[in-house]
């Protein structure tokens, strides 16, 4: 079984996943985090990375980062497949996301254009026929968050590449993450995080999921 861990940047994914590996029986679960770390070892002639120039430059790298991003994932949940045995895998983010929050959010605001989202799509629609059975989603699990506090999140946090993405941006992916949500054909598990993760029970809705599967 596999479940998708999905929210906006700075909702809480890499938290929700970094305490459910530590938590939970190994010999049920698995896990994988957003290949974040791929993404910062492609690098232009002048060594900057693929998601700084993505922010940088949404417009000159949409396209290149949106084809990298499916195709990372796609590669690391087939690999995962190889080793998970019975075990049911916890994924931060899909793509479905990938396509539907941000490859069209990019689409809309004329970062990427006509003829790459054309090639985006041919793309994505093959890779999704050759590999479904290897990443087809059994549950979301949604991480609904106010774009106002994920800002708050990634000011806090401070990743380097993270450094200046517009709240107006957020509140676009907001907007697609809900949308997403209530079209997908894929049953969704939605959790408020909104709260502060020291307080108490921040994780138990989760973990009664989890725990009945």
């Amino acid at each position: 079984m596999k479940i998708y861990i999905e929210g906006n940047i700075g909702a809480g994914k890499s938290t929700v996943v970094d305490y459910l590996n530590k938590t939970l029986s190994k010999d049920k679960f698995d896990f994988l985090v957003e290949p974040v770390s791929k993404w910062l070892n492609y690098k232009d002639e002048n060594g900057c990375n693929l998601l700084d120039n993505f922010y940088k430059n949404q417009k000159r790298w949409s396209y290149t980062f949106q084809m990298c991003s499916f195709m990372t994932r796609i590669h690391d949940v087939q690999s995962k497949n190889r080793l998970l045995g019975d075990r049911h895998l916890i994924i931060e983010r899909s793509i479905y996301s990938d396509k539907n929050c941000f490859a069209e959010l990019c689409y809309d605001n004329k970062k990427i254009n006509d003829m790459e989202w054309a090639i985006y799509n041919d793309w994505y629609k093959w890779l999704m026929f050759e590999f479904n059975k290897d990443i087809k989603a059994d549950y979301l699990i949604y991480l609904k968050c106010p774009p106002e506090i994920c800002e708050a999140r990634i000011n806090k946090r401070k990743r380097p590449e993270e450094t200046g993405i517009p709240l107006e941006y957020l509140r676009q992916l907001h907007e697609k993450h809900e949308k997403l949500v209530k079209t997908i054909d894929i049953p969704v598990i939605t959790i408020d995080v909104s709260r502060n993760i020291d307080e108490p029970g921040y994780f138990d809705e989760i973990n009664e999921f989890l725990k009945n599967l």
